[in-house]
């Protein structure tokens, strides 16, 4: 072949397919920007979708690749998976749940044992809970039956959690916790090796037009509903318990008690407690009653010991608002050993009422019949 048969052999188109446009010429050393597509979908697939896709596959490389041994293992414990390890249990071969092993410190080939066994149980322990099986249970049922089930089961809008405070320390982790006997202050072991110590504030009680607040832990905010009238009531030790009820406000710190006056509350009562360990204060029109430490302790407003209750046999620590009654001439106690014996004493005397002997009733169980 000649040189005129090349030439005559070739083509040359005289129009370009797409038409040139004029770019800036960019001087030595410029860094230039990629141009974009001009179509509008070209243009997001350039600039949005494929950035977002590489930033999605580089952060699960990034998290995942490390454990991917670990991730291929699960998937054997996987029950979609379990059918085919009762069909070849070969599948299981080839470093299969070697890392799960390692980590869980147990024999690899005990542990492939143990999976191919339960695998081969698996369906019968499923069968159970077919569907036949579970409408014969939903025909034994009536609807008197089932609405008293439900009443056991509390609503999923009740099941929900929530933080009162929030605090991060510059400690470290906390590895340990522990709280004091009257519940109001914790202490923490942290990481550093400090120490914690925390107090629990914001407790409110309530009584008439009158609200009052632990605002700090020896201190109490008082607020007339009525008229926004505002009194702070500060106290020398911590206050461990409080009780606002009959026009008085009964406080106890670690040492001491007052009893203020809903009528003038610059001028409280105070007197000395026998141990300083108040675990309940109980209110009555004429009286209140304090359990400091293991006894009991019958007050007047005026800060007058009336009378100290003794019960045999029972831990008097242990009593709350739901165990012991109180009115103006009688103390009620529940025996938490046997719920059927209840303590009367005369709350003047402290002495039992009658012979002495608790008052017995029986535990009686009632249905409601339609």
């Amino acid at each position: 072949m000649d040189e005129s048969d090349v030439l005559n052999s070739l083509e040359v188109e005289t129009m370009l397919p797409v038409q040139r446009v004029a770019r800036k010429k960019h001087l030595a050393g410029e860094s230039s920007h990629d141009e974009l597509p001009e179509d509008e979908m070209q243009c997001f697939r350039a600039s949005v979708f494929r950035p977002i896709l590489d930033q999605i596959i580089q952060s699960m490389t990034e998290r995942f690749s490390e454990n991917k041994q670990l991730v291929m293992d699960s998937h054997y414990l996987d029950p979609c998976t379990f059918q085919k390890i009762r069909t070849d249990p070969k599948v299981l071969d080839g470093g299969a749940l070697e890392r799960i092993s390692k980590l869980a410190k147990v024999n690899e080939c005990s542990l492939k044992t143990e999976l191919i066994s339960f695998a081969n149980l698996f369906p019968s322990l499923t069968g159970c809970l077919s569907e036949d099986e579970t409408q014969k249970v939903e025909i034994i049922l009536d609807d008197d039956e089932e609405e008293e089930i439900n009443d056991w089961i509390p609503p999923t809008d009740k099941l929900v959690e929530w933080s009162y405070s929030l605090e991060k320390p510059n400690t470290g982790s906390i590895f340990n916790i522990a709280w004091s006997v009257d519940g109001t202050q914790m202490a923490g072991a942290c990481g550093n090796g400090q120490v914690i110590f925390a107090h629990v504030v914001e407790q409110h009680w309530e009584w008439k037009n009158f609200e009052v607040t632990l605002v700090k832990r020896r201190a109490m905010q008082v607020r007339n509903v009525t008229n926004d009238a505002v009194d702070l009531l500060e106290f020398r030790d911590r206050v461990i318990k409080a009780s606002l009820n009959y026009g008085h406000l009964v406080v106890s710190t670690s040492l001491q008690c007052y009893v203020f006056s809903t009528k003038n509350w610059n001028t409280p009562l105070i007197f000395d407690l026998r141990e300083g360990t108040v675990t309940l204060i109980l209110q009555s029109e004429r009286h209140f009653l304090l359990v400091d430490g293991g006894s009991l302790f019958l007050y007047s407003y005026e800060g007058r010991l009336i009378s100290t209750p003794k019960v045999s046999g029972m831990r008097i620590d242990n009593l709350n608002s739901q165990t012991v009654s109180l009115s103006n001439d009688t103390i009620a106690i529940k025996d938490k050993g046997d719920e059927k014996f209840i303590y009367l004493f005369d709350a003047l005397s402290g002495k039992p009422l009658g012979d002495g002997k608790p008052l017995t009733h029986k535990c009686l169980q009632c249905k409601n019949l339609k």
